[in-house]
C-alpha cells in the first residue's frame, strides 16, 4: 500500500507515464544505495503509522505524501521553483533544568529567551509555507515553554509531524496528553546509559534518570510515538554497554534507538571528544548485527546516521534539513553550526541557498540528484 501510494503521487507530479517510471526507478536508487547492500532494515510502525525513520513523516499521512513529492521533484524536478528541505530542528528556548555534558546549547542556557511566542509562529508559518513536512522542536528542554509549546502545536497547519526532543524531565501524564491533543506525532528522549547512575552523572541532575523513564511510560500511554537518542561517547563504548542499551530500550518499549556520535560544538568544543575509526567500528558493527540478524526483530530499530555519512556523504545539512537555535539563526545543522541567517527576518531560499554551499563540516555532500 505504501509503494501504491508513491506510483500515485509519481503520476500526480508528472501526469506522464514514463517520467513516472523514470522519477520513481530514481527514488529507488537512492533508497537502494542509503540502504547498502546489506539491505538493511529500516521500518517500525507506531499508533496506526509505518515509519522508515523517525526523521521521515509516518505513513499514512499528509506529511508523507509531501515527504515522497518533495523526494521525487529532487531525483526528476518537475517545479520551477523548489527546495530540497524536508525538515526543521527547532531550538525554542534557553530554558533547561540540567547540564548535560554534550549540550550545543550550552553556551547560551538558561539565559532570558529572546523570542516570543508571536516569534515561534512566524517562523513556523514561514517553514511550513516552503514546504518543511517534519518539525523538531528542541531547546534546552522545550518543556520548559509548555504553554507555548502547546499553542504552537495548535495552531500549525496539520500538514506537517512535530516531534519534541527531550531529556523527559516533567514529563507529565497529563502534559502528554496535551501534546497528543495538540497535534505532536511522538518524542524522542534523551538516555545516555542503561545504568542510573551515569545517566544522571552525564546530565548533571539526579532525577534525571527517573524523570526520562516515568516520561517514556507517560508518552506510550497518551498514544505518542517514543524512541530514544544517545551520545555515543569513548567511556560509553563497549559491545557489552550497547547490548544492554538495546535490552534496556526494549523493556521501555522505545521504538528506534537514534545513534549519535559526540561533535567538537557547544559544551565539547575544544574537547578531544571525536571517536576513533576503532570505536567507529564498533558502532557499525552493532548497527549491523541489529538491524541484520533475525534474532533481533523485536527489537527496536537502530538508526546510525554516521554510516551512511561515511560511505555516501551528508544528506541532511543545509540539504534536507536546517537547525535554527533560541536566537532565530539559521545554521546548517545542530552540529554545523556557522550563522548562515536570521529565521525572522532573511529571505529563506537566500538563506537556503547559503546553507546548501556551507553543508556539512565534516563529511562531503552525498549526491542530490541520482538524474544527474
Amino acid at each position: 500500500m505504501i509503494r501504491a501510494t508513491i506510483i500515485l503521487l509519481a503520476l500526480k507530479a508528472y501526469r506522464n507515464p514514463k517520467k513516472s517510471i523514470i522519477a520513481l526507478k530514481l527514488l529507488i536508487a537512492k533508497r537502494l544505495a542509503f540502504s547498502g547492500e546489506e539491505n538493511i532494515k529500516r521500518i517500525y510502525k507506531a499508533n496506526g503509522r509505518i515509519y522508515y525513520s523517525p526523521n521521515y513523516p509516518g505513513w499514512p499521512s499528509i506529511a508523507f505524501n509531501k515527504f515522497i513529492t518533495n523526494e521525487l521533484n529532487n531525483s526528476l524536478p518537475f517545479k520551477k521553483t523548489h527546495s530540497r528541505l524536508t525538515t526543521l530542528i527547532f531550538s525554542i528556548t534557553r530554558k533547561c533544568p540540567l547540564r548535560c555534558r554534550h549540550c550545543f546549547e550550552w553556551d547560551r542556557l538558561d539565559t532570558r529567551d529572546t523570542m516570543s511566542l508571536s516569534d515561534l509562529k512566524i517562523i513556523l508559518a514561514r517553514f511550513q509555507e516552503y514546504g518543511v513536512s517534519h518539525i523538531q522542536l528542541g531547546g534546552g528542554e522545550p518543556l520548559s515553554r509548555f504553554s507555548d509549546l502547546i499553542d504552537l502545536l495548535s495552531s500549525a497547519e496539520k500538514d506537517t509531524e512535530f516531534w519534541i526532543l527531550t531529556s523527559g524531565f516533567g514529563l507529565t501524564s497529563e502534559k502528554a496528553a496535551l501534546l497528543k491533543k495538540a497535534g505532536l506525532t511522538g518524542v524522542r528522549i534523551s538516555i545516555d546509559h542503561w545504568n542510573k547512575k551515569f545517566h544522571n552523572e552525564f546530565r548533571g541532575n539526579d532525577q534525571a534518570f527517573d524523570q526520562a523513564i516515568k516520561a517514556a511510560e507517560n508518552c506510550r500511554k497518551a498514544g505518542l510515538v517514543m524512541g530514544l537518542s544517545i551520545c555515543v561517547t569513548r567511556e560509553f563504548l563497549t559491545k557489552e554497554n550497547l547490548l544492554h542499551y538495546l535490552e534496556f530500550s526494549r523493556e521501555i518499549k522505545a521504538k528506534f534507538i537514534l545513534l549519535l556520535e559526540p561533535r567538537e560544538t557547544g559544551h565539547f568544543k575544544d574537547l578531544k571528544v571525536t571517536l576513533s575509526e576503532e570505536d567507529i567500528g564498533k558502532i557499525e558493527s552493532f548497527y549491523h548485527l541489529v538491524n541484520s540478524s533475525h534474532k533481533y526483530d523485536r527489537f527496536p530499530q537502530v538508526i546510525y546516521p554516521g554510516y551512511h555519512q561515511r560511505k555516501l556523504g551528508c544528506f541532511g545539512a543545509g540539504i534536507r534539513y536546517l537547525y535554527i537555535d533560541s536566537e532565530a539563526t539559521i545554521h546548517a545543522c545542530p552540529f554545523c553550526q556557522g550563522k548562515l541567517g536570521n529565521a525572522l527576518t532573511d529571505e529563506l531560499p537566500e538563506v537556503i541557498v547559503k546553507a546548501k554551499n556551507a553543508g556539512c563540516h565534516m563529511f562531503d555532500t552525498a549526491e542530490l540528484s541520482f538524474a544527474r
